[in-house]
């Protein structure tokens, strides 16, 4: 016949107790507060870098359109062959690149950045441009 003592006892192991789950719970918080903000600002700086690369991308198709066509694009609209599928990348935050003519030789691209908009105060809202990709590509 079986104790009922060592039942007893083998139903309250088989469990977590309060205080164990409480602690398991406390080192998961502080790992995710010390890993989250590490994972999100990499996650931007690599937007960042995505959005420098399809300029410069941009900047390429631009310069085929010019020994093809002898001019500048007045729009990125005119660049939609240059590209698989027929489409002008978006930046990373699905926000449309701002392309200027600015004379028959000269042109601004610009990204605006995680906000969208023109200026921008923090890092990731800062707005691109082809002079920043300029600097960046040659050590700067």
């Amino acid at each position: 016949m079986r104790n009922p003592r060592s039942a007893r006892r083998t139903r309250r192991e088989a469990g977590f107790t309060l205080i164990e789950l409480m602690v398991v719970i406390v080192i998961l918080g502080l790992l995710a507060g010390l890993v989250g903000p590490n994972v999100f600002r990499n996650l931007q700086e690599s937007k960042v870098s995505l959005a420098k690369t399809t300029m410069a991308s941009i900047q390429g198709a631009v310069q085929r359109f010019r020994i093809k066509k002898n001019k500048l694009p007045e729009s990125l609209d005119e660049l939609k062959d240059e590209f698989d599928g027929g489409e002008v990348p978006k930046d990373p935050w699905d926000h449309e690149y701002k392309y200027t003519k600015v004379s028959r030789d000269k042109y601004e691209l610009m990204c605006f950045g995680a906000d969208g908009e023109e200026g921008g105060e923090d890092e990731f809202d800062k707005d691109i441009s082809l002079a920043d990709i300029r600097k960046s590509s040659s050590g700067n």
